[in-house]
């Protein structure tokens, strides 16, 4: 007896073929979800060197977007590259800004802020999030200390 004749005294697709096929998709259909959700809760973003941690812009009158692109533009240096406006700023290195506060900053301008020495970050990160406003990245780095790891 060859394989042919045997499917067709067993039968080619019977009850018990769909049944066993139905409960294996119900098993597997959210093995699927699991896999994919990375790809819609890790969006990675820019992100750069927080500074002035405790000062705010109150005295500036600026909001909290607005503040936060005035410290970044005071104490991150530009690096070369490409971005949408122009402007690519270094994501692991700032200006040593410790002994400043943001009023004396802005005052003296960024022109004298560049040739301060450039540290690792030292206060933690802020993440750009016009593309991904919450994420598994921002998650998770705000939950540890963001200082660089010293080197022996």
């Amino acid at each position: 007896m060859d394989f042919e004749e045997l499917l067709t005294e067993v039968g080619n697709f019977g009850r018990f073929q769909k049944i066993r096929i139905t409960l294996l998709s119900l098993i597997t259909l959210p093995s699927v979800f699991h896999i994919y959700i990375q790809t819609f809760t890790a969006g990675k973003s820019d992100h750069w060197c927080e500074s002035w941690k405790t000062d705010d812009c109150i005295v500036f009158n600026l909001t909290t977007i607005e503040c936060e692109s005035l410290k970044r533009e005071l104490s991150i240096p530009v690096t070369t590259g490409s971005s949408s406006d122009g402007t690519v700023y270094m994501q692991c290195q700032k200006y040593n800004v410790s002994g400043l506060n943001l009023e004396t900053a802005v005052i003296s301008g960024q022109n004298n802020l560049t040739s301060l020495e450039k540290i690792p970050c030292d206060e933690g990160w802020i993440f750009d999030k016009t593309t991904f406003p919450s994420s598994v990245v921002y998650d998770v780095s705000s939950q540890f200390n963001h200082t660089s790891p010293k080197s022996d």
